[in-house]
């Protein structure tokens, strides 16, 4: 059985999708007085697919700096990929999925709240969630 594939599928359909359902839901009800109906949650999903084919099947597949680099590199990548994708894209996607699903007028106020609750969706989407394995092997050692 093939464990990377799975582990990518879930990846993508539990931080990708389902997060991305849960953080939307909740930037709707923050921004809106909109009632959620099945409607909004068809909207909002149509919306939320693909950004999350994007996120999870696509930028968290691509090395920019080769394995071999130093630290440093490695860590300016992750903020890179933590600041563009986890927050800019983010952000754009929850502003489209509350104008879409709801009908709103889009505003500052608007923004900063979807900012506000954009940044630890992100953190825990690029920061933590996109740095462990599911499946990963790991050797136990006795003593």
């Amino acid at each position: 059985m093939d464990y990377k594939k799975i582990e990518i599928f879930l990846e993508f359909l539990i931080f990708g999708v389902i997060l991305g359902l849960i953080e939307d839901l909740i930037i709707i009800k923050a921004t809106t007085d909109a009632t959620i109906t099945l409607n909004t949650l068809g909207i909002v999903f149509l919306v939320t697919l693909p950004f999350a084919v994007l996120g999870e099947l696509i930028i968290d597949r691509i090395e920019i700096v080769p394995r071999n680099s130093n630290k440093w590199m490695k860590r300016i990548e992750l903020f890179g990929e933590f600041l563009i994708f986890g927050i800019v894209v983010g952000v754009v996607e929850d502003v489209l999925a509350v104008i879409l699903s709801t009908g709103a007028s889009f505003s500052w106020k608007m923004l900063i709240i979807i900012v506000l609750i954009t940044i630890p969706f992100a953190i825990l989407g690029e920061l933590v969630v996109d740095r462990f394995s599911l499946f990963e092997k790991k050797k136990i050692r006795f003593t």
